[in-house]
């Protein structure tokens, strides 16, 4: 909502009217969710088994540089999601602000 809406004279010379005004708003906080993955705790050598494993010049056919990236990109995150332990971290947390940036903003 805005309020205290005000005129105040132009700045230097200049014809424009500087209009200062406060503005309240709410919003909620974001729940906000990460994956995090242990590169360390991966299983490389299975992974490079599954890699193997995959045909890629059946996935490589196309003509189209965007479809060969996509399948390529594709075989890649699904062993990244079988092989690398992951969790997942949460970040709902409201963000407080002190009196004079409350201020500011």
């Amino acid at each position: 909502m805005i309020g205290d809406l005000e005129y105040i004279t132009p700045l230097g010379r200049s014809q424009h009217v500087i209009i200062q005004f406060s503005l309240t708003c709410r919003t909620r906080p974001k729940n906000t969710a990460a994956t995090v993955y242990r590169y360390d705790k991966a299983d490389y050598d299975g992974m490079h088994s599954y890699l193997n494993a995959v045909n890629w010049d059946a996935l490589m056919e196309p003509d189209q540089v965007n479809t060969c990236w996509t399948n390529f990109e594709e075989k890649l995150k699904e062993a990244r999601d079988k092989f690398v332990p992951s969790y997942r971290i949460r970040s709902n947390r409201k963000k407080y602000y002190k009196r004079s940036q409350s201020e500011i903003i």
